[in-house]
């Protein structure tokens, strides 16, 4: 029978071994130290955020990655566990993977846990363990009305738009460290996703550039985290993550597409799961449509043009009085590959 535990720090070495050997060969986390460490090391111990599992003569057969909530930001009383890398050795015996799984659901303390980036063939499982599973919506908005794909129109027509349009940075506004807490977001936000979190998560992060900004819309505040892709053909800016109001969206019609034409970015994507749909549509967003030809990549490391689906798992341990929401940047889909 295995052995399953935590995994102390001592043992990173081995774990990233495992990685290179059986995630796949030259997998970020297997060869980055220090993306490995801020995303996996335990806060303040010599824990790692990993379950693993050992055989009787004490070799490593199994992983479960995840990522608590506290990670970033302890001062959060509600966790949430996001999963992510989970990989057993073909020789393990059967059950190994499950084993993991339930230990860490009744062992590491949390409110709820999720994981975005889920394999299919594993649904079953996490449907028989009664957790939710979904596809996260893939929304876009392209810089120019008559945009008809990703790539970019003649700049002559780009050019012309952006003397028609100015950004009034009152309600779109550019976040720091600095000036980050005293937003008003902050005040009606009851997520573990608070300033300090969002520093940590994003404004500190060892390897990714990412901005937060601020959107208003009558009275209506909400805060997007963006991280732009430059590709040899186009700029993207994707919407990695979301804090407050939904209706602060309605403001991305006024304030962000002149600020893509500004900035020369073709578009702007979103995944999430939860927002309502009606204000996505009012915001100028598009959902993809997966039947369609339309293309709105996903993978830029390297760049694959297709469709990409992310589908996640999730629940909660507490009664949730409102529509829960769950973005890329939950868990580690925003990472380098």
């Amino acid at each position: 029978m295995a052995n399953i535990r935590q995994a102390m720090k001592s043992e990173m070495q081995e774990i990233q071994n495992f990685l290179h050997q059986y995630w796949r060969k030259n997998f970020i986390l297997a060869r980055d130290n220090d993306l490995f460490e801020w995303q996996h090391h335990t806060i303040n111990s010599d824990l790692l955020n990993f379950i693993i599992a050992r055989d009787p003569q004490n070799d490593l057969i199994g992983i479960l990655g995840f990522i608590p909530s506290t990670q970033y930001s302890s001062q959060s009383e509600r966790v949430t566990l996001w999963l992510t890398t989970w990989k057993v050795k073909p020789t393990a015996p059967s059950l190994t993977g499950m084993q993991m799984l339930q230990y860490i659901a009744k062992i590491i303390p949390h409110s709820s846990i999720g994981g975005v980036g889920m394999s299919l063939d594993v649904a079953p499982l996490y449907k028989a363990l009664k957790y939710e599973i979904g596809t996260l919506n893939h929304w876009y908005i392209f810089a120019h009305p008559n945009q008809a794909s990703i790539y970019p129109i003649d700049n002559n027509t780009v050019n012309s738009l952006k003397e028609d349009h100015e950004i009034h940075t009152k309600s779109f506004i550019e976040l720091t460290q600095d000036t980050l807490g005293d937003s008003q977001v902050f005040n009606e936000n009851n997520s573990y996703k608070n300033a300090v979190y969002l520093i940590n998560r994003y404004l500190k992060h060892p390897t990714y550039t990412y901005q937060i900004w601020q959107l208003e819309h009558n009275n209506h505040a909400g805060l997007i985290v963006t991280r732009k892709i430059k590709t040899e053909k186009f700029t993207v800016m994707r919407i990695i993550d979301f804090v407050g109001d939904a209706l602060s969206l309605l403001a991305a019609p006024v304030y962000l597409r002149p600020m893509m034409q500004k900035n020369d970015i073709s578009y702007v994507d979103f995944y999430e799961y939860g927002l309502p749909a009606d204000i996505l549509n009012q915001a100028g967003f598009s959902l993809k449509d997966r039947g369609a030809d339309r293309i709105i990549p996903d993978h830029f490391e390297p760049f694959e043009y297709k469709n990409i689906d992310i589908h996640f798992i999730f629940k909660s341990h507490e009664k949730i009085d409102t529509p829960y929401c769950l973005f890329k940047g939950d868990g580690d889909q925003d990472r380098p590959s």
